[in-house]
């Protein structure tokens, strides 16, 4: 599978001058040192986007322990964050690499750098997950994820009109089939010249892979928790975390792959809405099926 695109991440590093009272989602701050910041030139041009963005930041955590920064943090501290995001230009991840300023966040100096530039291939994406008979899909939402109930809504105008009209709800438990429909419209908006399944058009795609993940995998154990998130002084956000583990019937090898792919992807940009400014962070897996 080829593709022009490749998958850039990004890890930097903030060092706290001071002490600060970290009380809100930290994903805002990072989305406001990315605004101030010299070297996020070109990565500022996606929160300007209306489009699905491949584009996805983490929140704060602390470098040592990768817990997500909260509370009192002391001077001296060392809080890191990621950037992933699709792109055809070399050129600009040397902006990225010359990252280092002199920054303040909660009114607190700090300094900022780049510590780890990573680019993947669309040949090399990939969980690992070949053999349905003897792997299952493991997903951990490490930050609450977003999943609108109408990413299932197919693509027949009459019925798209009707629904764009009713107010948008969140769904708290991770569906298999909002999972993949989402994941199928990133892939569309990341590798345009690169379709999922040849003989499905653009507006079908995620609608039917959805259909063909609802059909096809479940999930046989969970911890799933809703979780509201003060966002800032004025809003909160619900969404959910925890962990899920699927299972999958031995489906065509053409779907595995595709799906193998999918679940790469979302490693890097994530799942869900606002995974901008944090949300919808996801490590997925492969485990071995246990024998009886």
């Amino acid at each position: 599978m080829k593709s022009s695109r490749f998958i850039v991440k990004a890890l930097f590093r903030i060092l706290l001058q001071d002490s600060v009272e970290m009380n809100l989602f930290s994903g805002r701050i990072v989305k406001s040192i990315i605004m101030i910041s010299r070297g996020f030139e070109q990565i500022r041009n996606f929160y300007n986007s209306r489009e699905l963005k491949p584009f996805r930041v983490t929140p704060l955590v602390y470098c040592r322990s990768g817990a997500l920064a909260k509370g009192f943090i002391e001077a001296g501290e060392n809080l890191c964050f990621e950037i992933s995001y699709v792109s055809n230009n070399l050129s600009e991840i040397q902006n990225l690499t010359s990252v280092d300023d002199e920054i303040k966040i909660f009114n607190s100096k700090a300094r900022i750098e780049v510590t780890n530039i990573e680019v993947v291939s669309l040949d090399n994406l990939t969980i690992g997950f070949k053999n349905p008979k003897t792997q299952l899909i493991k997903m951990v939402f490490e930050t609450p994820t977003l999943l609108s109930t109408k990413l299932m809504t197919p693509p027949i105008p009459a019925i798209q009109r009707k629904i764009s009209r009713t107010r948008t709800l969140y769904t708290l438990f991770p569906n298999p089939a909002h999972i993949c429909s989402y994941l199928a419209k990133l892939w569309l908006s990341s590798f345009p010249e690169t379709p999922l399944v040849l003989i499905y058009t653009q507006e079908w795609t995620p609608y039917l892979f959805g259909r063909i993940c609802e059909i096809t995998i479940a999930p046989i154990d969970y911890n799933i928790k809703p979780i509201t998130i003060q966002y800032d002084e004025k809003r909160k956000i619900r969404g959910f975390i925890g962990w899920t583990i699927m299972d999958t019937t031995p489906i065509k090898k053409k779907y595995i792959e595709k799906l193998d792919k999918l679940l790469a992807l979302a490693n890097y940009l994530g799942l869900g809405k606002s995974r901008g400014i944090g949300f919808g962070k996801v490590k997925i897996t492969t485990i071995q099926r246990k024998t009886q």
